[in-house]
């Protein structure tokens, strides 16, 4: 059954005759960027739970092509930006960071870990830029289970990003706060975290 607040679906479900649907999200790097649906047309039926994760894994397949295919896309980007930012230090700083992030995208770490380790020795005067090569490593380390340095490159990320790029420093807040709970901190502890008295957000 659909919500009230769902009639243009249901109006797009009547007019092409599905009965039963079920629709899982594609989830891309963290972030819905489509979904997968499956539908009945001729009766009415109840989705089973194993057929659920059947098609959620369908979903996951579809979603780690297109993962692949964007993260492909970033490293040509990357390659272009190179190119024109010869002798434009923010340029090659981002392209740095568009071929670290999609290193990490493809699962190749290592070469990840050593472009973004690059980049942030030459990026310590470009605050947003810094700040996006942190929140990278920070990714990287979490994909290794390693807390401890997920929490310094988030936390660094947080300070680069101060008064210069608030919405990674806002998403760096929200990333401290998940690293609080893959600790086991409690709901008081992890807003100790987020907003300490002597830094917290303005």
């Amino acid at each position: 059954d659909l919500p009230p607040e769902a009639e243009a679906e249901r109006a797009y479900y009547a007019r092409f005759g599905h009965r039963s649907t079920v629709a899982i999200p594609l989830n891309v790097g963290g972030n819905a960027v489509g979904g997968v649906g499956f539908s009945t047309v001729r009766a009415q039926r109840d989705w089973s739970a194993e057929e659920v994760s059947r098609l959620e894994m369908v979903a996951e397949i579809v979603a780690g092509a297109l993962a692949r295919k964007q993260a492909e896309r970033a490293l040509r980007l990357a390659d272009q930006l190179t190119r024109l930012s010869t002798n434009d230090m923010t340029g090659r700083l981002t392209a740095l960071a568009i071929r670290g992030e999609a290193l990490l995208a493809l699962g190749r770490l290592d070469t990840a870990d050593e472009v973004l380790v690059h980049a942030a020795e030459h990026a310590k005067s470009a605050h947003s830029i810094a700040a996006r090569i942190a929140l990278a490593r920070c990714r990287l380390s979490l994909r290794r289970g390693d807390l401890t340095t997920a929490e310094a490159h988030v936390v660094a990320a947080i300070h680069a990003a101060r008064h210069t790029a608030p919405q990674i420093e806002a998403h760096g807040w929200q990333v401290l706060g998940e690293i609080a709970l893959k600790r086991g901190a409690s709901a008081s502890a992890i807003e100790g975290v987020a907003c300490p008295p002597c830094c917290g957000p303005p």
